[in-house]
């Protein structure tokens, strides 16, 4: 299976942030300037995810940009809750759809939006955090949320036709620090009965950490502040995008 590593850029308007938990947020630039940047790369695929928690609203201006900019297939998230947004999303050019929310608080929704347009165009966001030793799944729409992974909510995240998923730690999210390498690894063989590819994303701060994820058998890893700061410190103010080299794996 190929090695995927995949530039994800959070905004809200036209800005983009890198998120970090508990809603904390860092200025990053221009969101069209830096998509233009990635894509200068050579990156395989790039995905942005809207944060502005605007359901079923988004600013098709902004987007349009982003397709222009991008050379890369391109992914979006944020604020989709009907079918009609995702036919006007696709419809601007975006490849994929990122779904994180509406799997958890809508199943029929979910089932006929990946019937509509096909598995290979969703993407499931499984977004976890640990709370008091137990794992909770979040959804954000219209308010956040936490819902215990039991075995019932495991068994209706799995029912999903063949999307791919990405596992994620809301824990980790822009800290440089995987929250629990060794619960990773255990969400992977839960979900890896999943026909689809299975990917992962939150906290990633080296290749080191690449390789060892990919070990484990993910497939793509989604990664922001990482990417972004690649070879600096994580204090540093200044993006420094990494070269070529990052991009192309076997």
């Amino acid at each position: 299976m190929k090695k995927r590593l995949i530039p994800t850029l959070s905004f809200i308007n036209d800005i983009h942030y890198n998120t970090i938990y508990k809603n904390r947020l860092n200025y990053h630039g221009n969101l069209a300037n830096n998509i233009s940047i990635f894509s200068g790369l050579n990156v395989d695929e790039l995905a942005i995810l809207d944060i502005s928690k605007r359901p079923n609203k988004f600013n098709s201006k902004i987007l349009k940009t982003a397709v222009k900019y991008c050379q890369a297939p391109i992914s979006y998230g944020g604020n989709i809750g009907s079918i009609e947004i995702v036919d006007k999303i696709l419809s601007i050019g975006f490849e994929r759809i990122i779904l994180s929310s509406l799997p958890i608080k809508n199943n029929n929704l979910t089932n006929n939006i990946i019937k509509e347009y096909g598995s290979s165009t969703v993407i499931l966001k499984h977004d976890f955090l640990i709370k008091k030793g137990l794992i909770y799944l979040l959804s954000f729409h219209p308010k956040l949320e936490y819902h215990l992974l039991d075995e019932q909510l495991i068994t209706r995240l799995k029912n999903f036709s063949s999307c791919e998923r990405i596992l994620s730690f809301y824990q980790s999210d822009g800290l440089d620090n995987i929250a629990n390498m060794s619960l990773v690894k255990s969400l992977y063989s839960i979900f890896n009965s999943c026909s689809g590819c299975i990917s992962y994303s939150g906290g990633i701060s080296s290749m080191a950490e690449c390789d060892l994820l990919w070990s484990f058998g993910f497939s793509g890893l989604y990664s922001a502040t990482f990417l972004s700061y690649a070879n600096k410190s994580k204090h540093s103010k200044i993006p420094h995008y990494p070269s070529n080299k990052y991009w192309h794996f076997n």
